[in-house]
């Protein structure tokens, strides 16, 4: 893939989500093992993102909120993103030893870029970071707790 296209595909697919950008709920999922809600979302421009967050926080909201709305669950999904900022995941600085003491940045071990994970020849570290890691998403956290957008 070019690089124009993928920043392009960047821009379009990982682009912030006001409540205003939202037309309605198309599916909700409760994943008990998880202790999560999915809410499948269209918004005005077509586009369908997922949002989870913890069922837990939106059960406190809906117990809070009985009754004052006729679409709870895009009430929600409003509330929880127009209350909410994404994150900036920064990779963690700070290496802990064995004693529990913070290392300083100078005195960081050998791997502690990460650089060596997976150079096993049994393991195939692309595949790895594909099942781990969501291709497109964002992270919130605000008011109704932490969440998640993924495209």
């Amino acid at each position: 893939m070019s690089s124009v296209k993928r920043f392009y595909k960047k821009i379009l697919f990982e682009s912030e989500i006001s409540s205003y950008d939202i037309d309605r709920i198309i599916d909700v999922k409760v994943d008990d093992a998880k202790d999560s809600i999915k809410f499948k979302i269209e918004l005005v421009d077509g586009r369908t993102p997922t949002l989870h967050v913890s069922y837990e926080n939106f059960i406190k909201w809906a117990v809070e909120n009985h009754g004052n709305y006729t679409d709870m669950f895009k009430e929600f999904v409003a509330g929880f993103l127009s209350t909410s900022d994404t994150v900036d995941e920064q990779p963690i600085q700070e290496i802990v030893d064995d004693n529990g003491d913070i290392m300083p940045d100078e005195d960081l071990p050998t791997n502690a870029d990460n650089s060596m994970i997976g150079t096993s020849n049994h393991m195939d570290t692309s595949a790895v970071a594909n099942q781990v890691v969501p291709p497109h998403g964002k992270t919130y956290f605000g008011t109704y707790g932490s969440g998640f957008v993924v495209w």
